[in-house]
């Protein structure tokens, strides 16, 4: 069961009218574009998108809340087709860097950081380095250390040989080893076969340079102590459905997500009955209700 789990998550990551799109934003030296829409004077949300997702992965949840909050959907350099850049510190520390210099430069006040996978971890990411920006913090399926999902005990130095091998593995893989584990991959990640082929898509349009570092990042950096100077409210969503055949439960998967969360001072964990891995698409019920209820209250 741990082996298939690990498998999973490897996957995972090499995986002014209401309602219409009033702005659009690049910061030019992250390459970070930036989509505005929704309400008016109401409660601002950055969406941040996972690895090798665009910012169209929030699609649902944008029109299904775009009448009672203004959505800022980002979406990062590299990914699903949108031109990379270079940096010169670690990738995903230097988009960290851009989204919080466009809600500054923006002047956006008490903003809502909400990110799926990758988006979730840069959310957290953000709100340990920056604790004073966010109000809010929401992370769909997106954990401070992903190595210990499958190993609690995981440090980030043992877990630097499995951060190199996945780095490596996903630049030597050829155009069609990749495709052929993307297909069968997010096949465990998405429901609708719809949706799972625009996955697809959107990795294999993916600058493998980008990717490849990110990945090394996620399996390298351990954020789960640092979670205590996070000083908001975090809403932790968890997928669980995939494992079911493996013997994993819905209490397991609870288990894993609230150990990975445990110096976090305040925060609320949902696991959802069905959907896997990108819960916007296959939970959309659940995202939707439980976002609005949070920001809200």
């Amino acid at each position: 069961m741990v082996q298939f789990v690990l498998k999973f998550i490897f996957a995972a990551i090499i995986g002014s009218c209401i309602g219409s799109v009033i702005a659009h934003a690049q910061a030019v030296s992250t390459g970070i574009s930036v989509e505005v829409t929704g309400a008016e004077d109401v409660r601002n949300v950055i969406l941040i998108p996972g690895l090798s997702s665009p910012g169209d992965v929030w699609d649902s949840t944008v029109d299904d809340l775009n009448n009672r909050y203004r959505f800022h959907v980002v979406s990062l350099p590299g990914f699903a087709g949108q031109d990379p850049v270079e940096t010169e510190e670690p990738f995903i520390e230097a988009v960290a860097e851009g989204i919080v210099n466009y809600i500054q430069s923006n002047n956006i006040e008490d903003p809502v950081l909400a990110g799926h996978s990758l988006g979730g971890f840069l959310s957290l990411y953000i709100g340990v380095e920056y604790p004073d920006l966010p109000s809010k913090i929401i992370s769909v399926d997106g954990v401070p250390f992903l190595p210990a999902m499958t190993n609690q005990y995981m440090t980030e130095e043992s877990a630097k040989p499995m951060a190199e091998n996945a780095k490596n593995r996903y630049l030597t893989l050829s155009d069609d080893q990749l495709l052929a584990q993307q297909r069968q991959v997010i096949a465990t990640m998405v429901t609708d076969s719809a949706k799972q082929q625009l996955a697809v898509d959107w990795s294999m349009k993916s600058d493998r340079e980008t990717v490849a570092e990110a990945i090394h990042y996620l399996y390298s950096t351990d954020l789960r102590d640092e979670l205590s100077q996070i000083n908001v409210p975090v809403l932790v969503f968890g997928a669980w459905k995939a494992y079911e055949n493996f013997g994993v439960t819905k209490q397991m998967s609870h288990d894993m997500y609230t150990r990975q969360f445990r110096e976090a001072d305040r925060v609320t964990i949902k696991i959802s009955d069905t959907g896997r891995h990108f819960l916007m698409w296959d939970d959309p019920g659940l995202i939707t209700s439980e976002i609005d209820k949070f920001i809200s209250n």
